[in-house]
């Protein structure tokens, strides 16, 4: 239902199946309302992580990542991020990255379990799913490091070159947001 309960849940769970949770709060966080900062704190509290790093210390975020079995977000770009390092992915909420293959996306308590569960089993081959995440953040004007150009100018993400859809693909992207977007909106 909403970030807090996520972690509640995560916690049970990794409890459960024997994994030692740690949480990072969001750096973000430090500008959030009190009121949203005291109801995390709470959450926090009642999932009694092994460790919890909060949102104003210095610990390097993609070290954590690459030490960690897993990687579970509520929608943070830390999510597509830790895919690209080849960790396993679990996003709670709803992301930019969630339908692009390198994040699972349980929708129920018993999809979540599961999910869990298969993290040694499942590999980490899901880094090169997280390419077209930064190919679309660089064409909005973020730079990456990793993103570089071609001699011809074409987008290159880890030697992988990108090539622009038809003009036919994209407008049926854009048909098939707006009919999404209605549709939810009358629902």
């Amino acid at each position: 239902t909403d970030q807090p309960h996520a972690l509640v849940t995560l916690a049970e769970m990794c409890r459960e199946l024997g994994y030692e949770l740690v949480v990072r709060t969001h750096p973000h966080a430090r500008i959030k309302p009190d009121k949203d900062n005291l109801d995390w704190d709470a959450a926090v509290t009642q999932a009694s992580p092994v460790l919890h790093i909060d949102q104003h210390s210095s610990v390097d975020s993609y070290e954590l990542m690459r030490e960690a079995d897993a990687v579970v977000t509520y929608g943070s770009t830390t999510g597509v991020e830790a895919a690209y390092l080849g960790r396993p992915v679990i996003v709670m909420g709803p992301s930019a990255y969630d339908e692009l293959g390198c994040a699972v996306r349980p929708r129920t308590n018993k999809e979540l379990r599961s999910a869990l569960a298969d993290i040694g089993r499942s590999g980490s081959q899901v880094s090169r799913a997280a390419l077209p995440y930064g190919l679309m953040m660089k064409r909005r004007g973020f730079a990456f490091r990793y993103l570089t150009r071609t001699t011809e100018g074409k987008p290159r993400l880890a030697s992988i070159d990108f090539v622009e859809p038809p003009e036919y693909v994209r407008h049926l992207s854009h048909a098939l947001k707006k009919f999404v977007t209605k549709r939810l909106v009358n629902d």
